[in-house]
């Protein structure tokens, strides 16, 4: 079994991604439109897992201005109403990962650390700037703690209804 984690680089491969994120978060997924807008402004920003050259899930980060950071940060915003315009990879504030998914035959396989490897390996670049993450089940909260993320904010604190973690 062959697995390898990279930046998506085709629209291909671009839509087998979202369409993992859409089956796993249904209606809280960014709507793709929105997704494909933050991928052209910043395109390494959705890291593939593929298996045996398949890919079976995906990782989204995004370098936030200070505008999109703090309205993130602050609870103001609902993710998928963040905007190309709000990302900044030149001189970011922060970084928000919005998505981890993979396929629901491979989830128990762990394969979700080596997505968040390879994305702490692209967030070397930005090395001190605060990392933010929604946690959407509790495999997420858990995985988010295990890597040192801690919890800044409440479900009911948030639009999205979902708890807020900060890496710093």
């Amino acid at each position: 079994m062959k697995i390898e984690t990279k930046a998506i680089q085709s629209i291909g491969d671009f839509h087998l991604v979202d369409a993992i994120y859409q089956r796993c978060f249904g209606k809280d997924s960014v709507p793709t439109q929105i997704q494909y807008d933050w991928w052209k402004k910043f395109p390494p920003g959705i890291i593939g897992l593929y298996l045996d050259e398949k890919i079976v899930g995906g990782l989204s980060y995004w370098p936030l201005g200070e505008e999109g950071f703090d309205l993130l940060v602050n609870g103001t915003i609902k993710e998928k109403d963040l905007t190309a315009t709000h990302l900044e990879s030149v001189q970011p504030k922060g970084i928000y990962i919005s998505e981890v998914a993979i396929t629901k035959t491979h989830r128990s396989k762990n394969l979700s650390h080596h997505l968040l490897s390879a994305c702490f390996e692209q967030l070397k670049q930005w090395q001190g700037l605060p990392v933010l993450a929604l946690a959407y089940s509790f495999q997420g909260k858990t995985l988010l703690i295990k890597y040192n993320f801690h919890k800044i904010k409440e479900a009911n604190e948030m639009p999205d209804g979902q708890e807020l973690y900060i890496l710093i």
